[in-house]
């Protein structure tokens, strides 16, 4: 019996596999349904982005401002180097990273998602630091927890590429 529900510790581990499986389901969904919005709404701004053109001409500071849909084509940035421990003092990760010698940097970004493996489909940023700045982060860390991190060299294009993956166990 587990003291926190009153049930048997058979019955409570095959409840929270139940839901963890049930967690799965919905995260796989949720991310079916993203991309398939994602896809819906490039269209869309495909074809508006093709309207104002044939409407206002290549020249029109209207067609002028409209957003990019995909970077500038260019160069791909060196990836650099990440290192990341847990510092028992401030309850966070602790990350580091060498200088991009690119020309055209603009910022780094650190993003991470939850595990041991890192899954493009699933991180998410979790600081942006200016080229100028340090390069150092301190991202908090819940107890037990173990989270992948990769830096993100970003461009003036656009372009980006990321380092490879760090693990931080708490």
């Amino acid at each position: 019996m587990t003291p926190e529900t009153g049930r048997p510790a058979r019955v409570e581990a095959e409840t929270q596999r139940l839901a963890l499986l049930r967690a799965v389901v919905d995260l796989r969904l949720a991310r079916a349904e993203r991309d398939a919005l994602e896809r819906r709404v490039r269209g869309v701004l495909v074809t508006y982005a093709q309207a104002v053109l044939a409407q206002f001409g290549a020249a029109s500071n209207i067609t002028e401002s409209l957003p990019r849909l995909s970077p500038i084509p260019g160069h791909t940035p060196q990836a650099v180097v990440l290192s990341g421990v847990y510092d028992a003092e401030t309850w966070a990760a602790r990350l580091e990273w060498e200088a991009s010698e690119d020309p055209k940097l603009v910022s780094y970004q650190l993003r991470q998602c939850a595990g041991l493996v890192y899954h493009k489909k699933s991180e998410r940023v979790a600081a942006t630091v200016d080229k100028n700045e340090p390069r150092l982060a301190l991202l908090p860390q819940v107890a037990g927890a173990v989270m992948c991190y990769k830096v993100y060299v970003l461009l003036t294009t656009g372009n980006e590429r990321g380092s490879r993956a760090v693990v931080v166990r708490w």
